[in-house]
């Protein structure tokens, strides 16, 4: 069976969407905590803006990690392509050494 390489490049993209989702949903975030800072002048801000410091970066590293997954997908969609291209090829010539 042969590798369906537009339903790889259709997960890529939607793990490039779901990527983009989560930049969407850090940025927003970073943008209330601007909002907070200005806004809350305390000592507990610190602790709150250090907790939010970390989920940021938790998106930044999950955003990261589905881009790096979808170029993996990719790299790996099309070894499987070209494998079965060679096979194929391998086949073809083995019929025809047969045939001869």
């Amino acid at each position: 069976m042969a590798i369906d390489m537009e339903a790889v490049r259709a997960q890529q993209r939607e793990l490039s969407r779901v990527s983009d989702e989560v930049r969407s949903v850090k940025r927003r975030l970073k943008s209330h905590q601007d909002v907070l800072d200005d806004a809350w002048k305390s000592p507990e801000i610190r602790g709150i803006d250090s907790t939010i410091e970390d989920i940021l970066h938790r998106l930044n590293r999950l955003a990261q990690e589905l881009d790096e997954l979808g170029c993996e997908l990719m790299v790996a969609g099309l070894q499987v392509q070209e494998e079965e291209e060679i096979e194929k090829e391998k086949e073809m010539l083995r019929l025809a050494a047969e045939s001869d």
